[in-house]
């Protein structure tokens, strides 16, 4: 049996029942009225160039608000990071600890909000004389350590192996210690 149509467009089709009709239906730019003569029973279509989110690493330690999305004419994206209480931001997955962060958008991109206890250091904010970090080749070296698990995260906050890395901001965590920023450029 052919799938039945429920509204007024060629492509809406009944596996859309149910779905309430004020919910944002994003689509790409350029193509609203196409949407909205296909979509009719939908109101609120946001047209966006990439896809973009912002979430925090731990809901319980904090949220991220989307202060303003890009979008079709601008390209920049304003995050903000609400700690809960008893903690406080660190960073985002970029490596920024701006908060309110402006970022512009140019690819799909997912972004990271990284929350610590307020008790607790974080990135920039450790001196560790006798451990060094280091790039060489493309790859991230630690020196000073014994028998500590060494972890190498990009930008979206995923976990990378540790050899022939691109150029780009890594976060590094070295055993409990606080995560550092560190820079590759090849």
């Amino acid at each position: 049996m052919p799938p039945q149509h429920i509204g007024n467009g060629p492509h809406y089709f009944d596996c859309l029942e149910g779905i309430p009709r004020n919910i944002p239906v994003y689509i790409p730019c350029g193509r609203l009225a196409y949407y909205v003569a296909s979509m009719s029973d939908f109101s609120n279509f946001v047209e966006t160039l990439f896809g973009f989110s912002a979430a925090s690493d731990d809901t319980s330690m904090g949220t991220v608000q989307v202060l303003t999305a890009p979008s079709c004419t601008d390209h920049n994206a304003v995050l903000n990071a609400v700690p809960a209480d008893g903690y406080r931001f660190d960073h985002w997955s970029t490596g920024s600890t701006d908060n309110p962060y402006t970022l512009t958008v140019t690819t799909d991109t997912t972004i990271i909000a990284y929350f610590v206890s307020s008790g607790t250091q974080g990135i920039g904010e450790v001196e560790e004389d006798d451990i060094h970090i280091k790039v060489f080749n493309g790859r991230i070296c630690v020196e000073g350590i014994t028998n500590e698990e060494v972890r190498v995260y990009d930008i979206t906050g995923r976990m990378v192996q540790n050899h022939s890395l691109p150029s780009g901001v890594y976060i590094v965590k070295v055993g409990t210690l606080p995560a550092q920023k560190v820079v590759v450029m090849r």
